[in-house]
């Protein structure tokens, strides 16, 4: 079954090999995306789905902020490295303004990296995780992509044969769920490495799955999307289950940007002129023109999801809650703060902003206001955890599932299909982006022993069990890299500051 899995992908590449990039998209499961064929695993929030059934946001300003768990437990600098991973999510420039000359994806007349992995060897060392790319990881899931590696080739259907004398024959359909971000043809390429597959069966859980294999043998780096994090969060192969999961971790590890396949599917998502039938925010209002001098609208053409050189209508009668909608073209993360010392209350804030929809073919904008009464994205830390292997979770993050209420799909409204189980959709606040607070923890099996010397009354000795990884914060320069938790590293004059300002 496995040699027939993998001969099979082989040959399936061949016929699809006329395309060199791909991302995929991120949606609510779909009744037939089941754990028996790849799908719903521990961790995953969601599933893949095709372009015409995409989440996104549709604000021009996404808020974030840290609650009380998270400034206690990371500090000062845990806050100044997520904000470095928003950071790194605004300077990309508008949508629009994302070139391709038909094969590569280019900022600002150079071509967007395919790869932008590094290895810090001090980190390594210390078996370190790094937050700003962990929260990259988890922040861009948050705008609707998933793992394009994973899902360039995913299993669609399976059905077993029943054959006397044994063995049954099972046949496999497999789809390309993974994107090319200029063509939108489906492709099993991603970040110019192109993959074949291995259908794996294992018993205990009863699951088949398309395991993505490169197809270059001497491809030594062979997964870099940061919507995928597997450079992150992927070990290397071990004999001990132990090591596999806390030792051979790829720690050290971190992103300096986002890679060309990731922007790809920014692009897509968040572009003008990609259009979708959406519902503005149930707190969005008409907004109310400003009192005193200059123009009434001002504040709301300095905060805008318009996009330029178009001719607009402009509405400021009835507020128009449904309707055609293309993408923000910006994604802008702006953080905000609890107002307490520790990150517990929070003030409300009006965001205005010019809204456009398309009626009758004509663009019209309308200014609109939000009263934002908590933070879009809050990042959090708590014990997440172990999974049924007794190794804790590292990370958790809001699930696209209906029941949440933060990813809501907008398939009826939009008349793609019969069935109101895809999409396109929208994604609202508030999201939970939660970092585990157990690290580090030490394991070891039966059979290892904390005892060396002839007999019990030896000298006892705390090396022989394996320590798991731990938070930390580094880059590319020789600057020592900084370890987590940092309890009581924050001078009450810091925490008051965090209350009425900084971050991006």
């Amino acid at each position: 079954m496995t040699r027939f899995g993998t001969l099979l992908g082989l040959a399936l590449w061949v016929a699809c090999s006329g395309t060199s990039q791909a991302f995929s998209l991120l949606g609510p499961l779909q009744d037939w995306q089941v754990e028996r064929i790849g799908y719903d695993f521990d961790g995953d929030i969601g599933g893949p789905v095709r372009p015409n059934e995409g989440y996104r946001w549709n604000l021009p300003v996404i808020t974030y902020a840290f609650d009380q768990s998270f400034i206690t437990y990371f500090g000062e600098e845990g806050m100044r490295a997520v904000d470095q991973a928003m950071r790194i999510f605004n300077n990309l420039p508008p949508m629009n303004r994302i070139f391709d000359d038909g094969t590569s994806l280019f900022i600002n007349g150079e071509p967007v990296p395919t790869r932008t992995t590094l290895v810090n060897q001090d980190a390594v060392a210390l078996g370190l995780l790094d937050v700003k790319s962990t929260a990259m990881r988890m922040v861009i899931e948050e705008l609707g992509l998933a793992n394009p590696e994973r899902f360039a080739w995913a299993i669609r259907g399976r059905n077993v044969i029943n054959v006397t004398p044994d063995p049954d024959i099972t046949n496999y359909t497999l789809v390309n769920l993974s994107f090319d971000p200029i063509t939108l043809q489906p492709s099993p390429v991603v970040n110019g490495i192109r993959y074949g597959y291995e259908i794996v069966e294992t018993a205990n859980p009863d699951v088949a799955d398309a395991l993505e294999i490169p197809v270059d043998p001497l491809e030594t780096f062979a997964f870099t999307s940061v919507a995928g994090g597997v450079s992150l969060f992927t070990a290397t192969p071990s004999t001990n289950l132990a090591r596999l999961i806390f030792f051979n971790l790829n720690s050290g590890r971190f992103f300096t940007g986002l890679t060309h396949d990731d922007v790809g599917g920014l692009r897509w998502l968040y572009h003008p002129r990609n259009f979708a039938v959406e519902n503005l925010e149930t707190n969005v209002t008409l907004g109310t023109p400003r009192v005193g001098g200059g123009s009434p609208w001002q504040p709301f053409f300095g905060t805008t999801n318009t996009a330029a050189g178009t001719n607009f209508l402009f509405n400021t009668n009835l507020l128009v809650r449904e309707a055609l909608r293309g993408g923000i073209n910006n994604i802008r993360f702006q953080r905000v703060n609890f107002d307490s010392l520790l990150g517990r209350t929070f003030v409300p804030i009006t965001n205005r902003f010019l809204d456009t929809f398309i009626t009758n073919g004509q663009a019209t904008v309308q200014p609109v206001q939000r009263v934002i009464n908590q933070p879009d994205i809050i990042f959090i830390c708590e014990d997440l955890g172990l999974d049924t292997g007794s190794f804790p979770f590292f990370t958790a993050r809001t699930s696209t599932d209906p029941a949440n209420g933060a990813w809501i799909n907008n398939d009826a409204i939009n008349g793609r299909d019969g069935q109101n189980d895809g999409g396109p959709g929208v994604i609202e606040g508030p999201i939970f982006i939660t970092f585990t607070d157990q690290l580090p923890v030490f394991f070891n099996q039966t059979g290892d022993q904390f005892f060396i010397g002839a007999g019990p009354g030896g000298p006892r000795d705390d090396t022989l069990h394996i320590r798991s990884i731990l938070w930390g914060s580094f880059d590319e320069t020789s600057t020592p890299p900084i370890l987590y938790p940092q309890y009581g590293d924050l001078s009450v004059q810091q925490l008051r500051q965090f209350a009425v300002g900084g971050g991006n």
